[in-house]
């Protein structure tokens, strides 16, 4: 499913993102809104067609079930509704932007567990990163980037890494 919403929102020419520009008004969404509607800012910027596929994917996916488990699970509009489709749309990045920020070894996380959060919000470490994962993705979506560098500060480095740390294969087939 992530490999969907790379192409889906894949912009032809990216924008140029302003550090300074990001943090602020990420720290204005911290300071203005609770987490869940973070995530529905998320839903809100999302072009329609790529709603459109999710809700597509779902139904897909679902109607692969047997009826009985179809009818515990919530429909495929459901999936469309902003906030669910900020959460979706939020853990498709997860492992992107855990590999680029929580890594041991990464400028981040050295400066974060060395210096503090204030050394680390001035030098805009955590929104630098996230900017280069969306270029590197080629995701131009001004209020996306916002709104997940906004995320990330929320929760504060130690927790984004403890609570989206991409579960290994091993780790899976435990559950």
């Amino acid at each position: 499913m992530k490999k969907v919403f790379y192409i889906l929102l894949k912009v032809k020419a990216m924008r140029k993102f302003l550090t300074d520009k990001i943090q602020d008004d990420a720290g204005k969404i911290i300071a203005n809104t609770h987490i869940d509607d973070i995530y529905l800012l998320i839903g809100e910027s999302l072009p329609q067609k790529t709603k459109d596929i999710l809700f597509l994917i779902d139904d897909f996916s679902k109607r692969q079930l047997p009826s009985a488990e179809r009818k515990l699970l919530p429909t495929p509009e459901d999936a469309i509704k902003n906030e669910s489709a900020g959460k979706t749309v939020f853990s498709s990045f997860k492992r992107v932007i855990h590999n680029s920020i929580c890594d041991p070894k990464s400028e981040v996380y050295k400066a974060w567990y060395t210096n503090g959060v204030g050394a680390v919000l001035d030098k805009k470490y955590i929104t630098g990163a996230v900017i280069a994962v969306f270029a590197q993705l080629s995701i131009g979506i001004y209020a996306i980037v916002v709104s997940v560098v906004a995320l990330i500060l929320r929760f504060g480095l130690d927790v984004y890494c403890d609570l989206y740390k991409p579960l290994g294969i091993m780790e899976m087939r435990k559950k």
